[in-house]
């Protein structure tokens, strides 16, 4: 099975799953802070997550089901062979606009006030108010810019975004639903 069946796959497995569960589940394992989970503790995250769900019990998927998810996954994932997987890599099971919110929840992503009229007046070139598309495109790389998005993560983030914040529906956002969004230090 290829790495976008198996993400899809887990997708279903874990719709309903937030990223506050996702990172609560995964601080549980990752106690060591390294960014990574390995061997046996996998099989255990995977349960947990199973478990997360909401109204979901440990019966919800045999142990069969679970180690195949695990290994489709770990197929997918693990191109050295080396039995562990990062944060980044785990959290593709979640939709694309819990992934992002697992992003934003993993960095640093509070900016100054002055960051962030910085960096909204670079974007919002004709100080229109707006910001579209493609200049949220550039908008999130800048806000993200650890985080080296390749173009088609920056794709789902920025589709992400609009989906939770363009209450009209025309691929613009408004400077004060931006400001909502992250968090603006005074």
């Amino acid at each position: 099975m290829d790495k976008e069946s198996a993400i899809e796959n887990m997708r279903k497995q874990f719709e309903d799953m937030t990223a506050e569960d996702f990172a609560q589940t995964w601080n549980k394992y990752d106690a060591d802070g390294n960014g990574f989970i390995e061997g046996g503790e996998l099989t255990c995250f995977f349960r947990d997550l199973v478990t997360a769900k909401k109204g979901s019990s440990q019966e919800a998927m045999s142990c069969v089901m679970l180690e195949e998810v695990i290994k489709q996954y770990m197929d997918a994932y693990d191109d050295d062979g080396d039995g562990k997987i990062g944060m980044a890599e785990l959290a593709e099971i979640l939709k694309p606009e819990e992934n992002f919110m697992l992003i934003l929840k993993t960095q640093d992503a509070q900016l100054s006030r002055a960051d962030f009229d910085k960096i909204w007046q670079t974007y919002d070139n004709d100080q229109n108010g707006y910001i579209d598309t493609a200049e949220l495109k550039s908008f999130l790389k800048e806000v993200l810019k650890e985080k080296k998005l390749n173009d088609a993560t920056l794709e789902k983030y920025t589709a992400a975004l609009l989906k939770m914040l363009d209450s009209n529906d025309d691929k613009k956002l408004e400077r004060e639903e931006m400001k909502k969004f992250f968090s603006i230090k005074e």
